[in-house]
């Protein structure tokens, strides 16, 4: 028993082997570029987290800035009264401003 193939034949073949590992080779380069569109989203997506909890953390520092500005000042009256023994009615508004500031917490 003898197999005889023809040029035409093995070529048509091996053209249809070409093509389709074109093709594959197509298909493995988009599911690699799909892939990485999904590293990008989740690098993306990580950075846009990051922002919101950075942008959250500048305002508690904001505020803790805020807070230690009136701590300090109601402590320097509080000192400048203890050394003088004056101002008691500048205690008061302190007192006072100290009371309000603290409800608006």
């Amino acid at each position: 028993m003898t197999v005889t193939i023809d040029f035409a034949v093995f070529l048509w073949v091996a053209g249809g082997i070409a093509t389709v590992s074109t093709a594959l080779g197509i298909l493995h380069k988009a599911a690699k570029k799909l892939t990485n569109s999904d590293k990008i989203h989740h690098i993306e997506q990580c950075l846009n987290n990051d922002k919101t909890r950075l942008d959250s953390l500048d305002s508690d520092i904001k505020e803790i800035k805020e807070d230690q500005k009136v701590i300090l000042h109601s402590v320097f009256v509080m000192l400048q009264h203890f050394a003088t023994n004056n101002g008691k009615e500048e205690m008061k508004k302190e007192l006072e401003h100290m009371m309000e500031y603290m409800a608006s917490k």
